[in-house]
């Protein structure tokens, strides 16, 4: 009873990796009955293009009788599509005879698309940051750069082997470095933007610039 209630697919095979037991939450998942599950019929869900690893994979984890991992999509009858992550373990006797393996199929299709969402909303992101005439860069709390734009590096291209988690003394004379750490505390402190005329050396020479700083909030308004 409690099997077939569970939010997660649960199957049982025997020792030769054959299905033997798919609870309802599986049937809905791949459209499969439990009938049509049984044997290997459930790779009949298993899309096209990633039934041949999903079987080569369980067929080497019955074999070596090890823990199976797998992520893989599945195709109901209808075309719709939904992606899986897939466990499985060995079980055995009391003489540690192999029994068979027990597993669950999860289906992460809503947290695979907020996945490529964010993956696109990330590129996009970096397409802006990117191309934008300003030099632009982020930092934490701790006044650490957390990322700078091509337009930053080509204005000072000492930071051209820029890493995350670097400071401005990293990178700049301490007088310099001392007074971007100063104007950062002020915006940190007041959670405002505000404005300042920087002056740096450039390639060229000292350089002004108006530095427009802005805090970025979390979730709970924390700078």
């Amino acid at each position: 009873a409690l099997s077939h209630q569970a939010p997660v697919g649960i199957f049982q095979t025997n020792p030769q990796g054959q299905c033997t037991f798919a609870n309802d939450t599986w049937c809905e998942l791949s459209g499969l009955s439990q009938a049509e599950t049984l044997g290997h019929g459930w790779t009949h869900a298993v899309h096209p293009e990633d039934v041949s690893r999903v079987a080569a994979k369980w067929e080497e984890c019955v074999r070596d009788c090890k823990a199976y991992l797998n992520n893989f999509r599945l195709v109901r009858p209808d075309g719709t599509l939904r992606h899986v992550l897939t466990t499985g373990r060995p079980t055995h006797d009391k003489q540690g005879r192999l029994k068979g393996f027990i597993g669950t199929v999860l289906d992460v299709t809503e947290q695979r698309a907020a996945e490529q969402q964010a993956r696109e909303k990330d590129s996009l992101l970096q397409a802006l940051v990117d191309n934008s005439s300003a030099a632009i860069y982020l930092k934490d709390a701790a006044g650490r750069y957390l990322l700078i734009n091509r337009r930053h590096m080509e204005l000072w291209p000492v930071m051209k082997d820029f890493k995350a988690g670097t400071t401005p003394y990293d990178w700049f004379p301490e007088e310099i470095a001392r007074s971007f750490i100063a104007s950062d505390n002020e915006v940190f402190e007041s959670g405002q933007t505000k404005t300042f005329e920087e002056t740096v050396s450039a390639a060229d020479g000292l350089r002004t610039y108006l530095t427009i700083k802005f805090p970025v909030f979390d979730g709970s308004q924390q700078v």
